[in-house]
């Protein structure tokens, strides 16, 4: 199990991705809990924000669902107050996709590499305390946000990124990248709500 201190940066999670798929002969959930640790609920939080916005992963049938229920489980967790992740041993043994992660997490290392360059220490009230219960409050919302975005191409970009930007927020101590998170998590519940009402309208 990796030292959950390395995992301080979206390039250190997308590197250590990329590598897994690269010298794995298979891949499956419990790879990347193992790689990450069961401690580290920001970096945790991460990854299926960061398979939900990648081209390449986040268009598998059925990746929308997968990581929107993961980010629901994990946030659950921070609001029961648990000090580690708990994962169904079923959910655990989920087959991923080994060459899409390699691409995709590849494809991104640029991406990851120029947002770190954003993200620093402060307002440290945000990502402790009230704030981190608030946080996995508001990312409970987002994961359940993405579950019908399922039906549209690439609309889970607008939870899952707002979520990512959250969950980096936690990862990093960034205090005003969760704040902004939160803000933007509004916007993406407010157009994932408008959508569906949208969708129902024109059905009826």
């Amino acid at each position: 199990m990796s030292d959950s201190n390395s995992f301080t940066s979206l390039s250190s999670i997308v590197d250590h991705i990329h590598d897994l798929a690269e010298d794995a002969d298979s891949l499956h959930v419990d790879d990347i809990l193992e790689m990450i640790g069961s401690r580290s609920f920001g970096p945790l939080m991460v990854v299926p924000a960061l398979m939900a916005v990648i081209p390449f992963i986040g268009a598998i049938p059925g990746m929308t669902i997968i990581t929107g229920l993961a980010i629901v489980a994990i946030a659950c967790q921070i609001l029961l107050g648990r000090s580690h992740v708990w994962v169904p041993k079923k959910v655990r043994q989920i087959p991923l996709d080994r060459s899409a992660l390699k691409k995709g997490a590849g494809g991104f290392e640029g991406t990851a590499k120029f947002i770190d360059k954003f993200m620093t220490y402060r307002l440290a009230w945000a990502t402790r305390g009230a704030g981190l219960w608030v946080t996995a409050l508001v990312m409970v919302i987002l994961g359940v946000a993405m579950l019908p975005t399922a039906l549209l191409p690439w609309a889970v970009l607008v939870p899952g990124m707002a979520a990512l930007i959250l969950a980096l927020g936690i990862t990093a101590r960034d205090g005003l990248v969760v704040v902004i998170g939160w803000l933007l998590a509004a916007g993406a519940v407010y157009a994932v709500y408008s959508f569906a009402a949208s969708s129902e309208s024109i059905s009826v």
